[in-house]
């Protein structure tokens, strides 16, 4: 089995770009779809979740304390 290589960090864009997204946002062009959230401690849980193939969206890591 190979090693796993984990890719993050923060993108960099113009403020055109931001503003072009922002546009498109609005105009209801443009969506994102949030499958689950998981805390920072349920973090192997949310790997599972994904590497079984499960998700149909973005799979987000809360660092906040989040209520239940």
């Amino acid at each position: 089995m190979g090693a796993a290589k984990v890719i993050g960090g923060v993108g960099s864009g113009a403020a055109g770009d931001v503003s072009f997204l922002k546009g498109l946002i609005e105009a209801g062009k443009l969506s994102t779809v949030i499958d689950r959230r998981y805390s920072l401690d349920e973090i192997a849980e949310a790997h599972r979740y994904v590497e079984a193939g499960h998700k149909k969206g973005h799979v987000v890591i809360v660092l906040e304390q989040m209520s239940r």
